[in-house]
């Protein structure tokens, strides 16, 4: 049996649904693995700690990359450690189709991210106008907002003349 070696990967897909994801190396090799493996190692102030498609951690998979057979066959991580604190960023979703629950987010970094609903942590629904706060994330090579939570909209004044 190989030995345990930490090697440094990245997010390439993570299901928070589901709670799984992979992880891919500099040469293509994949490892799946559990959010119960996943380990932030700093605190944050707003949970859940989950993992962000994109960011480079340090994955130990039992025979990994010795053993490795293929996507198919992808083996499982021990463990998976996020290397660095991810920053949540600001901006105003741009577009928003309610029917496909997907859209675009207008970073206030000035970059456009795409927007899925799966990726809503609160239980506001998404329309075109809102402040949102997210982490960039990337998948298949493309901007995407990840852990995004909507903030309150400003008030609405109704009040006499």
């Amino acid at each position: 049996m190989n030995e345990c070696k930490p090697v440094k990967m990245v997010v390439t897909n993570f299901v928070q649904n589901g709670l799984f994801g992979f992880c891919e190396d500099d040469e293509g090799n994949q490892v799946f693995f559990h959010a119960s493996r996943f380990y932030a190692t700093v605190s944050t102030t707003r949970p859940p700690e989950l993992p962000v498609a994109g960011e480079d951690v340090i994955v130990v998979a039992p025979g990994f990359p010795g053993d490795y057979k293929g996507p198919d066959s992808a083996p499982k991580a021990f463990t998976v450690s996020r290397l660095n604190p991810p920053k949540r960023i600001k901006g105003v979703i741009s577009s928003y189709n309610p029917h496909k629950e997907l859209g675009f987010i207008s970073g206030d970094d000035g970059e456009s991210y795409f927007l899925t609903s799966k990726e809503i942590l609160t239980a506001k629904s998404p329309r075109e106008g809102l402040r949102v706060s997210f982490i960039p994330g990337m998948s298949h090579e493309k901007l995407r907002a990840c852990l995004v939570d909507i903030e309150s909209p400003p008030p609405v004044w109704g009040g006499s003349k």
